[in-house]
């Protein structure tokens, strides 16, 4: 089944789940961070997936990841999906699945509307 909550932490782990990883081999600053509010707000899907492939390359070059095989993106809550049009989360997974291996599991349900990341900081 799908985990639920208010809040989706990146620390949190399920019962179901022996173990996951992470890796951010970008800073969200310059071109990166041009290329994430391109597909983050001005609907450019496209760069989303391109970004996800970098992303599989960089993840199955580092060694760090062998034996993963399973992304899961973070939803967004419903209003903000329609509002959007898509999942950048989503369409990043489906990126790296395509350049690393492996498949997208939609195990998250966002249950509360929360504070668009951006304006937290």
């Amino acid at each position: 089944g799908k985990a639920t909550g208010a809040d989706i932490s990146a620390a949190t782990t399920f019962p179901e789940t022996p173990s996951c990883a992470a890796l951010a081999p970008y800073v969200h600053e310059g071109v990166s961070g041009k290329v994430v509010a391109a597909f983050k707000y001005r609907g450019e899907k496209s760069l989303a997936v391109h970004m996800g492939r970098m992303l599989g390359i960089s993840v199955s070059g580092s060694g760090r990841f062998s034996g993963y095989g399973v992304y899961v993106p973070v939803p967004l809550h419903p209003q903000r999906f329609r509002a959007r049009g898509y999942n950048q989360a989503a369409e990043l997974c489906r990126g790296m699945a395509e350049a690393a291996g492996g498949d997208v599991c939609h195990m998250l349900d966002r249950v509360v509307n929360t504070s668009a990341q951006a304006l937290l900081f």
